[in-house]
């Protein structure tokens, strides 16, 4: 088993010479209940986290590039 962490990806997605570098996401399944949407979502924003902090470390002072995020959106059951 490989284990993936956010640094880890940041970290392989620096050594490939990426243009754009993705952080980690959970994929829920479909429906998913409004308790598993949310720790999903928290999942993934504690990835985000790390995997922003990984990319401040990583850059080495270059002002060059961009750090962007993206929100995900949850399917649940109503």
């Amino acid at each position: 088993m490989i284990r993936l962490t956010p640094e880890i990806a940041m970290r392989i997605q620096r050594t490939l010479g990426s243009n754009i570098q993705m952080v980690l996401d959970e994929c829920t399944h479909y429906p998913a209940s409004k308790d598993e949407a949310m720790l999903s979502m928290k999942r993934s924003e504690q990835w985000a986290l790390r995997s922003f902090e990984s990319y401040e470390d990583l850059k080495q002072g270059s002002d060059s590039e961009i750090f962007w995020g993206l929100s995900k959106v949850e399917c649940m059951e109503t």
